[in-house]
Parts: structure tokens; sequence; C-alpha cells
């Protein structure tokens, strides 16, 4: 939902369900793999349930399709 939010009017649907399925299917299961086992090593973070991970990488996402995107012309005066 955090990119969802980010995004919204800005994309078509099924561009956006293709980015979904994407992210769930291979950006986060990599993301949270590497960076959770190796913060747990390094530092003894133990990040319960992968949260911090999942809403960085949202974020990070987030981020990167408002910038590609650009801004909602039209919506606001």
């Amino acid at each position: 939902s955090i990119i969802s939010g980010a995004v919204a009017e800005r994309m078509k649907l099924w561009s956006f369900l293709i980015f979904a399925v994407v992210m769930t299917g291979f950006i986060y299961p990599l993301q949270g793999a590497e960076v959770g086992v190796e913060a747990a090593v390094k530092t003894g973070f133990v990040d319960f349930a992968g949260s911090g991970i999942v809403h960085m990488c949202g974020a990070a996402l987030a981020l990167s399709g408002v910038l590609l995107l650009g801004p909602r012309y039209g919506k606001y005066g």
C-alpha cells in the first residue's frame, strides 16, 4: 500500500499489477533474505517478521516510482 498510494493516478492498473507481482515475487524475498540474515549476523539486530525490510524496500520503490512517473498533471492547480 505504500507504493500504490505513491503512484496513485499515475500508472495504469495492469502496469501496477505486473509491478506488484515482480516486487512481491522477487524483490521482497531477495531483499529480505539478504539484508535480514546479514543484519542479524553482523549487528545482532533481529527484524521480527521482516517489517523493517518490507517498509524500507517499499519506501525506496515508492520514491523511485514517483521520480520516474513525475507529478500528477491536472490534479492540482
